[in-house]
């Protein structure tokens, strides 16, 4: 049961919240994703982070409790995924990080981007770390 405060994985919130906040700044896209001598991160490891890494993808209203907070944590991080989902319906996952950032679609990914982490960051100091029962 979830007091509506408590995650059991921190650091899965941490991973979320990293690549929420990459998703919402499209300077940070432009100089770290793409160019530059070493990008810290690319736009596959944000997507996996979201996709593949949790079960934001597939079993959405597990991740209440276990890395989110309450239902609106997971309602703005879903409006972000399927932002992404519309860019990549329209134009396939082979596209350079740059080619994504430069499509129109791309802005809703930002602002859908961006009301999540702000929401994620207003929860930040009501997150209460519970012990694993299982």
């Amino acid at each position: 049961m979830n007091d509506n405060r408590s995650i059991i994985f921190p650091y899965v919130r941490l991973e979320i919240i990293g690549a929420v906040r990459e998703l919402a700044d499209l300077t940070y896209q432009r100089k770290h994703w793409i160019g530059g001598p070493a990008p810290q991160t690319r736009f596959a490891d944000v997507v996996h982070r979201l996709f593949d890494d949790t079960a934001l993808n597939d079993a959405p209203a597990l991740c209440v409790g276990e890395f989110l907070i309450n239902e609106a944590e997971l309602m703005a991080l879903t409006k972000a995924m399927r932002a992404l989902d519309v860019v990549f319906e329209a134009y396939g996952y082979d596209l350079t990080d740059i080619d994504y950032t430069f499509k129109p679609e791309w802005s809703a990914v930002i602002f859908a981007a961006q009301d999540a982490i702000a929401l994620l960051d207003l929860n930040a100091s009501l997150v209460i770390v519970r012990k694993n029962d299982v």
